[in-house]
C-alpha cells in the first residue's frame, strides 16, 4: 500500500513539475525580460552599458527590463549568447537554466545526504515552486548564482566550508555576496577573502581592457545603474520591510542608506554566530543558514526566494523534527501560496494605505525569519544528536 501511495506520488509531482516546467519555459522564449542579452551584444560592440544605461539608453539597444545592475564578471562569462541573435540567445540560455537547475538538485542533495527517493521529491517541488519558475521565465541569471554558491559548499572541506573561487564566480549577484563572503572570513581567514575577490577582478579587469576604460569608472557604474533601475519587492526581506516601516520617518534617500547599513551589520552579526570558533551548529546547518541569511536581510525580488532551495533540502533531510515541519511550512508558503497575495503586496502603491503597506511589510518579514528560527533550532538539535552519536561511538566498541 505504501509502495503504492509512493508511485502515485511521484506521477503527481512529475506531472507537476513538468507544467511548471512548459510554463517557465514558454515564457523563457517568449519574453526572457530580465535576460542579460542586451547589454552583453552592446558590451560586444565595444559600447559600455553601464554608461549607456546611465545616459538614458540613448540608442534604445536596452529591450524589456535588461539593465545591466551586474558587475563585469557576469558580462565575461556569458558573452558567447552575446554574440546570437536574441531569439536563438533565449533558447540556448533556457537550456543552460534548465541543466543548471538539475545541477543545483544534484550538488545540493550530495550536501545535505539526501536519499534518491528524498531527491527526487525535493528536487521536483523545487521545479513547482513559483520563485524558481519565474527566474526562468524572466531569463533571470539568479539560477547560475545558486549554482555557482552550491558548488562552494560542495567543494568546501571541514577546515574551510566554502570554496573561494566557485564562491567569487557567484558574486556577480551581489545582493547575496556579503552572507556568504562574510561566512568565508569567519572560517577561512582574509587569505580566502581575497581570492574569493579574484573572479570579479579578472571579469572588472577584462571588461576594461576591451572597452578602453577607466577601471575604477567601470567598477562604480553598475552601483549607479542599480540606484537608478534595480528595486526589489520591499515587502520580504528586512531591508525593504525597513524603508516601507520608516518611510515617513526617514526620508529617501538616507532612508535607504541607514536600511542597508542595518541590514549588512545584521548580516555580519548572524554569520559570526553562525560560523564562530566553537559554534554549536554543524557544517551542513551552516550551509544552510549562511544562504537563507540573503533572502531574510538583503534587499531582493520574489523570484529570488528560489535561494531557500538550499535550506529546504537540509529541512527535507531532518523533517522528523518538530522545527523542520514549522520550516517546510514557511518555504512551502512563500514558494507556492505567496504569489496569489501579489496583486494585494503591489496594490498600496496606487493609492496611500500607509498602515496596511507597513503591516504587509511585517507580516512577510516575520513569515521568512519564522523560517529562519525554525532552521536554526534544527540547526541546533541536529549538531546536538551529532555530537552524542559521536561521544557514545567509543563506549559501543568497547
Amino acid at each position: 500500500m505504501k509502495r503504492n501511495l509512493i508511485w502515485l506520488a511521484a506521477i503527481v509531482a512529475i506531472a507537476l513539475a513538468a507544467f511548471s516546467i512548459h510554463r517557465g519555459s514558454y515564457y523563457a522564449i517568449h519574453r526572457s525580460q530580465d535576460f542579460r542579452w542586451s547589454p552583453t551584444h552592446l558590451l560586444l560592440q565595444h559600447v559600455d552599458p553601464w554608461q549607456d544605461t546611465i545616459d538614458g539608453d540613448p540608442r534604445h539597444a536596452i529591450l524589456m527590463a535588461q539593465v545591466p545592475n551586474d558587475l563585469p564578471l557576469l558580462y565575461v562569462l556569458i558573452f558567447p549568447v552575446g554574440m546570437l541573435s536574441f531569439a536563438t540567445a533565449k533558447l540556448v540560455w533556457l537550456t543552460c537554466n534548465l541543466i543548471f537547475s538539475l545541477l543545483i538538485i544534484y550538488f545540493g542533495s550530495r550536501i545535505f545526504a539526501l536519499s534518491r527517493l528524498e531527491t527526487f521529491f525535493a528536487g521536483t517541488l523545487f521545479l513547482m515552486s513559483t520563485s524558481w519558475r519565474v527566474c526562468l521565465g524572466n531569463g533571470q541569471q539568479a539560477i547560475l548564482t545558486v549554482l555557482f554558491l552550491t558548488l562552494a559548499l560542495y567543494a568546501g572541506n571541514r577546515k574551510c566550508p566554502v570554496h573561494p573561487l566557485w564562491t567569487g564566480l557567484g558574486f556577480f549577484k551581489y545582493n547575496f555576496a556579503p552572507p556568504f563572503w562574510f561566512y568565508g572570513v569567519v572560517r577561512c581567514g582574509w587569505r580566502w577573502a581575497i581570492y574569493s575577490l579574484l573572479p570579479c577582478v579578472i571579469g572588472l579587469v577584462a571588461v576594461t581592457l576591451w572597452l578602453h576604460g577607466n577601471i575604477f569608472h567601470i567598477a562604480h557604474e553598475p552601483l549607479e545603474v542599480a540606484k537608478l533601475t534595480l528595486t526589489g519587492d520591499p515587502t520580504w526581506d528586512f531591508m525593504g520591510a525597513l524603508q516601507i516601516v520608516f518611510r515617513h520617518v526617514i526620508p529617501m534617500p538616507a532612508n535607504a542608506s541607514f536600511s542597508q547599513a542595518l541590514g549588512l551589520l545584521l548580516c555580519m552579526v548572524a554569520i559570526w554566530f553562525i560560523g564562530r570558533p566553537g559554534s554549536r551548529l554543524n557544517l551542513p546547518a551552516q550551509a544552510a543558514l549562511v544562504t537563507y541569511t540573503g533572502p531574510l536581510l538583503i534587499t531582493h525580488n520574489t523570484y529570488d526566494l528560489m535561494f531557500l532551495v538550499l535550506p529546504f533540502f537540509f529541512l527535507v533531510k531532518y523533517r522528523s523534527h518538530g522545527w523542520a515541519k514549522v520550516g517546510l511550512a514557511m518555504v512551502a508558503y512563500i514558494w507556492f501560496l505567496a504569489r496569489v497575495l501579489n496583486p494585494w503586496m503591489f496594490r498600496p502603491y496606487a493609492f496611500p494605505i500607509g498602515p496596511f503597506l507597513r503591516a504587509l511589510a511585517l507580516f512577510c518579514f516575520c513569515t521568512l525569519a519564522l523560517g529562519f528560527a525554525a532552521l536554526w533550532k534544527v540547526g541546533l538539535q541536529v549538531s546536538k544528536e551529532e555530537l552524542a552519536a559521536a561521544a557514545s561511538a567509543p563506549a559501543v566498541q568497547s
